[in-house]
């Protein structure tokens, strides 16, 4: 099988916060599956609910990673310690084409997008 690995920043900015026992473990993980992708295939699995193209790699029983696939090309999208958290993260991302540039891009359902902009505090206007 022949593909391409691409890393985000998305990724890289989660897998920066764990700890560096488990960034190498979750590199390690990852070569694993590159190598031979069909080894085990309980390890990488499609996300339920998730469109065709969101996968979850199982690193350790609560590290996972998650991966999109777009055409045969596989994008590492982010990593956690805490599995329910990764792949609730995972639950409203799409991967696809963006019509206008041309490039793949990852998408948030409009649900993820409205919980993101709850959070958002506004600045204080300075008065004039």
């Amino acid at each position: 099988m022949n593909f391409t690995v691409f890393s985000t920043d998305i990724y890289e900015e989660a897998r920066i916060k764990l700890n560096p026992k488990d960034q190498r473990l979750v590199q390690d993980k990852i070569r694993e599956w590159m190598n031979n992708p069909e080894a085990d295939g309980k390890r990488f699995k499609k996300l339920p609910n998730q469109g065709k193209n969101i996968f979850s790699l199982r690193v350790s029983s609560v590290i996972r990673v998650i991966i999109g696939k777009y055409d045969s090309d596989y994008y590492l999208l982010y990593t956690g310690s805490d599995h329910d958290k990764t792949n609730s993260w995972a639950k409203t991302k799409n991967l696809k084409r963006n019509n206008f540039t041309g490039k793949i891009q990852l998408y948030s359902s409009a649900v993820d997008i409205l919980k993101q902009e709850k959070q958002v505090v506004q600045e204080p206007v300075a008065k004039q």
